[in-house]
């Protein structure tokens, strides 16, 4: 895993794809609700349900849905270095 910058974005690059980590911290922050993690974005629902649907089958079964407090610390991390 690597990270890179794609149209402004910060991602997550693994050799399958990657994990936007902006839609990935918000959907988080929002408690997994979609709709709220979608306004927050500026995007479609189904934008952001892709994304998320994309980083669980690219991170650990249990990252995402699980408790995920080291993720939404590690994403928030990662966003503070970024900016």
């Amino acid at each position: 895993m690597r990270t890179a910058n794609i149209n402004d974005r910060l991602v997550l690059v693994y050799d399958d794809g990657v994990v936007d980590v902006e839609t990935l911290r918000v959907y988080l922050a929002e408690e997994h609700g979609l709709r709220m993690a979608a306004d927050r974005l500026h995007v479609a629902r189904n934008t952001v349900t892709y994304r998320v649907k994309r980083a669980e089958e690219l991170l650990p079964a249990t990252t995402i849905t699980g408790s995920s407090l080291e993720l939404r610390l590690a994403l928030e991390i990662a966003q503070t270095l970024y900016d």
